[in-house]
């Protein structure tokens, strides 16, 4: 090592892995709580709806989330084309570059990886995941909030589905 080399220090990265792990917990357990809520709610529950019974249907609830968990493994792809770098974001993805891109810095500048919340819009969802892996949002972080933004959409679908259906019977 010479001394223009910085040294750096194995353990001065150790608090911040420590509070990113707590932050991740934290999140799951905030989360399997919720879940734990409504389904508690719900034991007694007797809709008056279709949209009602959607919500307490565990059908539905699978199906949701084996379509969400497919969207977001495809999601992978892009994300990986944007860890390659902006280079290869504007190779495969000419249109964001300029002031699409500036936006999406500014989108994730400002809320960060919840941003990706918003990836299950289908206008916007190629650029925000390919932007997450440009920026260099973890795996772990991406699959979390893009799983949310899915699971969101196809609730909306599930939803205009069942109040169509009930508007037609």
């Amino acid at each position: 090592m010479t001394e223009d080399t910085p040294k750096t220090d194995p353990g001065r990265d150790e608090p911040k892995a420590q509070v990113q792990h707590a932050n991740l917990v934290l999140e799951i357990a905030v989360g399997v709580a919720l879940i734990g809520v409504i389904l508690w709610l719900s034991q007694n529950y007797e809709p008056r709806s279709i949209l009602g019974r959607g919500l307490v249907d565990l059908k539905i609830w699978i199906l949701v989330l084996l379509v969400s968990g497919g969207g977001t493994a495809a999601s992978l792809i892009p994300y990986y084309v944007g860890q390659r770098g902006t280079e290869a974001v504007f190779e495969h993805y000419p249109r964001l570059e300029g002031r699409p891109w500036q936006r999406l810095e500014a989108a994730f500048g400002r809320w960060g990886a919840f941003t990706l919340v918003l990836s299950g819009i289908p206008a916007m969802g190629v650029a925000l995941v390919v932007a997450a892996g440009a920026f260099g949002i973890r795996r772990r972080v991406f699959l979390g909030w893009a799983t949310l933004g899915n699971v969101l959409r196809y609730w909306v679908v599930m939803f205009v589905v069942l109040y169509s259906l009930q508007l037609v019977g």
